[in-house]
């Protein structure tokens, strides 16, 4: 799979991703048959479409105040209490 330059992404899963219809990403592909792009391409799709809502639930789940105060995560500077505003 072709990659740009500096991402780990395949640029027909950036254009998936942002929307452009699978129809499209195959004629641009140069697929005979859309089943084609959506054998090869679909599947990073939803891989990275659940790593980016994973990341997400992560971040709802960090006290950003204490983040802010320690400069850092909590792991690294040893703390783990929260600290009140």
């Amino acid at each position: 799979m072709a990659t740009r330059t500096g991402s780990a992404t395949p640029w027909p899963v950036e254009l998936l991703l942002a929307g452009v219809p699978l129809e499209r990403v195959s004629v641009l592909l140069g697929h005979q048959s859309v089943m084609v792009t959506e054998k090869h391409y679909t599947p990073g799709v939803k891989a990275r479409q659940e790593q980016l809502e994973s990341d997400v639930r992560r971040t709802w789940n960090t006290d950003l105040v204490a983040l802010a105060e320690t400069k850092g995560t909590p792991e690294v500077h040893g703390r783990s209490e929260k600290i009140e505003v």
